[in-house]
């Protein structure tokens, strides 16, 4: 037990693991608020919702090692030159982590977060403040459209939530990479994360997406096989036929571009 709070407290430090044991009693007692944890390991604050799926993601996002696991988002790209990374696109950002969690790692990145769920949404808004981040609120799809944000019987928590297009031309913004790149004068994205909850399918099943993915050097993604079966396999053969290597594949597929080995 001791060995177990020493080892979360690496990763939230004192004040961070108190946060911790102060939100599991909230839990318990089925209240819901807002509270700040501190990340020792990169050195900022994010802020979570009680009673809610955030604490899963911040244990997926950092603490667990702790458990003899693998964090999310740890990728190796030390075989790689990534040169310097100026832009990050997270598409289907949720309630912010991967942003902050990659705004440590590359200060000087510009982040452009988008996510479709209101309440998502604000809670983005507040753990990029101090991060050099644009939120956009839209779901992400392959052309500019409206859309409706649905629940699906993987929805669970403030996760999961899927859009689907909109019948009588209401509901939320969306919006596709090519459009993001253009309103934004985006001529490169060093590193484009992809957690949009099967709407990838639509993306890369329609042909205007090449251009816009020989301007990526990294894309991390998220594939749902669960809404289109084999859709991961589609996926990779686009990405290699077009010059990415796989170099990770779990819960999420790392492609990048061959020409950036540095055995080349």
């Amino acid at each position: 037990m001791i060995t177990r709070i020493s080892q979360i407290m690496g990763v939230f430090g004192i004040k961070g693991t108190i946060s911790i044991g102060y939100i599991k009693l909230l839990n318990r007692l089925k209240v819901k608020k807002i509270i700040g944890v501190n990340i020792k390991s990169i050195n900022k604050t994010i802020y979570v919702r009680s009673n809610t799926s955030d604490v899963g993601l911040l244990k997926d996002f950092f603490w667990n090692n702790t458990y003899g696991g693998e964090n999310q988002y740890e990728i190796d790209f030390s075989n790689y030159n990534l040169g310097d990374v100026n832009t990050i696109i997270d598409a289907g950002a949720n309630i912010g982590l991967f942003s902050v969690k990659f705004s440590a790692k590359y200060p000087d990145a510009r982040f452009f977060c988008i996510e479709p769920e209101d309440s998502n949404f604000e809670m983005l808004k507040k753990n990029t403040e101090k991060i050099n981040a644009k939120c956009i609120k839209a779901g992400v799809w392959y052309k500019d459209c409206k859309l409706n944000v649905a629940t699906t019987p993987l929805s669970s928590g403030n996760v999961g939530f899927i859009v689907e297009e909109s019948d009588d031309g209401n509901g939320i913004e969306g919006t596709s990479i090519p459009s993001i790149m253009i309103n934004n004068c985006i001529n490169e994205i060093d590193i484009l994360k992809m957690d949009i909850e099967g709407s990838e399918f639509n993306i890369f099943q329609h042909v205007n997406l090449v251009e816009w993915i020989k301007k990526i050097k990294v894309l991390i993604i998220e594939v749902h096989d669960f809404y289109h079966e084999g859709g991961s396999e589609e996926i990779k053969n686009i990405m290699t036929s077009m010059g990415f290597e796989l170099i990770k594949c779990n819960e999420d597929l790392v492609f990048i571009s061959r020409e950036l080995r540095k055995d080349i």
